[in-house]
């Protein structure tokens, strides 16, 4: 091995690089004992002062341990291995993170990983943008660049970070929750295959023997092709003998109770030859809000009116009526992403999108 000469002596953060590379590489294994701080002077030509608060560094960092009396250690899983980010651009106190159901439940399914898929751990970074002077992305960054991670998780498309130094590190695997843009190919995409669930929404209305449909649709959740989802919902109606009409497809703001409230009123109101026997409530906001609207409006369910209703599992919304639950396992999503992101660092071919199935309440693998 070549050794490195008094006149170049390296510094505690070249000695860190230089054995997490090894680290990393494979040429120290999990386990293997590091050579002892007297071998690494000698070959790094560095002193034993500079090699012990090199070795500091990566035990802070978590490639290694030590035992007192036997030496230094790689440690049985490394970060680079079963590391992750969950990258979040908003603040922990952003009034756009507390509203989103998705996020908070995507935040605590974290934790959960952590608990039952140990050794992976997912971190939750809030607040993470491209600019210099986040402290966040900075650190984030040199976390990312020195191999401290497996890879970087996005509930959503990172545009605040297109063409940032954080998405083109070497070593470290991508994922997001949604579909991948032409401009970010390098990504693996999991998202929820809103088609199935239009598809199985409608297939149990009609197994129900409805036949007047109405939805209320969320203007942000695409279907695979992009569609206007009123549309979607229309072509999955006809598909199953559901009738519907434009005028009971309605566009909704999830996050406006009270117009969500009237618009409900309004559908119930019609005359008994028009008013809708089938309802589909495309976002976990539109639940609470709706079915409140019903119970004022004289309505029995699901005698009048059969409901599916979007979750987030394993979480449910509150429903003031009976209603069926159908939805995406977030849980399982957010597993689903982890091997996809170790395939990506292996180099293994992995499908730019993934589609997730939606699944009924009862089918889920867990209580």
């Amino acid at each position: 091995m070549q050794r490195t000469t008094t006149s170049e002596r390296m510094s505690r953060g070249e000695v860190a690089a230089v054995l997490r590379r090894r680290i990393i590489s494979g040429c120290y294994a999990p386990g293997a004992q590091i050579p002892t701080r007297e071998k690494l002077a000698t070959m790094l030509g560095a002193s034993y002062v500079t090699i012990q608060r090199g070795l500091d560094r990566l035990r802070d960092e978590g490639f290694v341990r030590s035992r007192r009396g036997s030496g230094t250690f790689v440690v049985d899983h490394p970060p680079h291995t079963c590391r992750y980010a969950l990258v979040l651009p908003s603040n922990e106190s952003d009034t756009r993170l507390a509203s989103s159901h998705f996020l908070e439940l995507l935040i605590a399914e974290a934790g959960q990983v952590v608990r039952e898929l140990a050794p992976k751990h997912v971190e939750v970074w809030f607040d993470v943008d491209a600019h210099e002077d986040n402290p966040r992305y900075v650190r984030l960054l040199e976390q990312a660049r020195q191999r401290c991670l497996a890879g970087l998780i996005f509930p959503n498309e990172p545009f605040r970070l297109r063409g940032s130094a954080l998405l083109q590190q070497p070593g470290i695997g991508l994922a997001l929750i949604g579909e991948v843009s032409e401009d970010m190919p390098f990504m693996a995409g999991v998202r929820p295959h809103i088609r199935h669930f239009l598809n199985r929404a409608c297939a149990e209305l009609a197994v129900q023997g409805r036949k007047r449909l109405a939805a209320f649709c969320p203007p942000l959740i695409p279907t695979l092709d992009r569609a206007y989802l009123p549309d979607s919902v229309a072509a999955a109606a006809a598909a199953h003998g559901l009738s519907t009409r434009p005028s009971c497809l309605l566009p909704m703001n999830a996050l406006n109770s009270e117009g969500i409230g009237r618009a409900m009123t309004l559908l119930m109101e019609l005359s008994p030859g028009q008013r809708p026997d089938a309802l589909i409530l495309l976002d976990d906001h539109m639940v609470e809000p709706a079915t409140q609207a019903l119970c004022q409006c004289g309505i029995s369910v699901p005698r009048d009116l059969g409901i599916i209703a979007y979750a987030n599992f394993p979480t449910r919304p509150k429903a003031h009526v009976p209603v069926r639950y159908l939805g995406f396992d977030i849980r399982h999503m957010l597993r689903k992403m982890l091997p996809l992101i170790d395939a990506q660092v292996a180099g293994v071919a992995i499908p730019r999108l993934s589609l997730h199935p939606a699944i009924f309440e009862e089918e889920l693998p867990y209580s």
